[in-house]
C-alpha cells in the first residue's frame, strides 16, 4: 500500500486492488467527516420547522344504488364542480336511472351529482345481456362520454360487434 501526505491530507491506495486508483481517507479525516455529518443532522432536527401531516377533512360521503348489485368503476369531476360516476347496475330501483329500471342483466349506470353529492340526474343504458361501463369523461362542451363493454344488441345498445 502506498501513502502520500500533502498539505495535511493523507491518501492511500493499494496498487494490487481491482481498481488501483481507488483512494482511502485516513482514520482521522473520516472521524472529522462523520462528526460534521452528525452535527449537521442534529442542527436540522432542532432548527428545521416541524411539519405534521394530517388526514384531510371528509367533505361528504354518499351511498348510491338500489336493491341489486351496483358497482362504480369510474368517477370524474365536471366543470361545474360536480361529479359523474359510472359503473354497472342490476337494480330496478334506486339511484341509477332514478327508478328507470334495469333492462336485463348488468347495465351501464350513470349518475351526475353536484359538488355536495346530491343527485342531479341518473341514467341506465343497456340491453338484455351484460353491459358494463368502465370509464367516464366530460367533453369540452359539457357532454358526458361513457365507455365500457356491451354484449347486448338490443335496448339502448345499437350495433354490437359481438361478444366482449
Amino acid at each position: 500500500m502506498r501513502c502520500n501526505t500533502h498539505q495535511r491530507i493523507s491518501t492511500c491506495y493499494d496498487p494490487y486492488k481491482a481498481n488501483p486508483m481507488q483512494k482511502y481517507i485516513s482514520q482521522s479525516h473520516l472521524h472529522i467527516i462523520l462528526k460534521a455529518i452528525w452535527v449537521g443532522i442534529i442542527a436540522l432536527l432542532f432548527l428545521a420547522p416541524s411539519y405534521t401531516v394530517s388526514q384531510p377533512a371528509k367533505e361528504w360521503q354518499k351511498l348510491f344504488g338500489g336493491t341489486g348489485n351496483d358497482l362504480g368503476y369510474s368517477i370524474t369531476q365536471t366543470h361545474d364542480g360536480g361529479f359523474v360516476i359510472t359503473g354497472s347496475t342490476t337494480s330496478d330501483d334506486g339511484d341509477f336511472g332514478l327508478n328507470q329500471g334495469s333492462h336485463g342483466d348488468d347495465d351501464f349506470g350513470v349518475i351526475k351529482m353536484d359538488s355536495l353529492g346530491s343527485i342531479q340526474w341518473g341514467r341506465v343504458l343497456g340491453g338484455t345481456l351484460p353491459d358494463v361501463s368502465e370509464s367516464v369523461i366530460e367533453t369540452f362542451d359539457g357532454g358526458i362520454l361513457v365507455a365500457g363493454v356491451a354484449q347486448s344488441s338490443d335496448g339502448d345498445v345499437i350495433g354490437s360487434k359481438g361478444e366482449a
